[in-house]
């Protein structure tokens, strides 16, 4: 009986922590879902083609992120001077 009371006292709160779980995701796996429809409908160049595209994306933000890093030991080298 407790058990119920609880349940629907949960409920009336918003639900149980796995609804409130799924609905926090749900917008995530709409977006997922949405890149493997248009992901599967592309042919096996097109996805080599994509996966050259993410290759340079990633290099590019790494590039990036390497040259930040440099220039902050060059700052810390010139910083103990």
């Amino acid at each position: 009986m407790i058990a119920t009371i609880l349940k629907t006292f949960s409920k009336l709160l918003g639900g149980s922590q796995a609804e409130k779980a799924l609905k926090e995701i749900e917008p995530i796996v709409a977006e997922i879902n949405a890149y493997f429809a248009s992901y599967s409908s592309l042919s096996n160049d097109d996805l080599r083609s994509k996966t050259d595209e993410f290759i340079s994306r990633i290099n590019h933000h790494l590039q990036s992120t390497d040259n930040e890093i440099s220039d902050l030991k060059k700052q810390l080298i010139e910083a103990d001077e």
